[in-house]
């Protein structure tokens, strides 16, 4: 699916876990890493750090289901974290999301 300016929406706040319920509540959904990245390159959305959807868990990278995005807390608990992507010209540094830091997501709709 090729998204445009039209299709997301960049939602922010004191911190991770209160974006993420108020974006999920709106019916929006984070973008994984490699969308993040694709968006910025296209220049859709302005190169920053973004909070994603891609989860590091047990060792492996994936996205995120919707059960897991909403009891983040949960999944953390567990050993789980999201994927931010550092707003780096020569790509994207990998470091895992900070539930209490503030938050930034990309949403597309549902």
């Amino acid at each position: 699916m090729k998204l445009t300016k039209k299709d997301v929406k960049i939602f922010q706040g004191v911190n991770v876990k209160i974006v993420l319920a108020r974006m999920l509540k709106q019916g929006f959904l984070p973008l994984s890493l490699t969308q993040v990245t694709k968006l910025r390159k296209q220049g859709i959305i302005p190169k920053q750090w973004y909070d994603t959807r891609t989860i590091l868990y047990r060792g492996k990278r994936r996205n995120a289901t919707i059960k897991e995005l909403q009891n983040i807390q949960k999944f953390y608990e567990r050993g789980g974290c999201l994927v931010f992507a550092g707003n780096f010209d020569h790509g994207n540094y990998l470091f895992g999301s900070n539930l209490s830091f503030n938050g930034r997501f990309v949403g597309v709709k549902k």
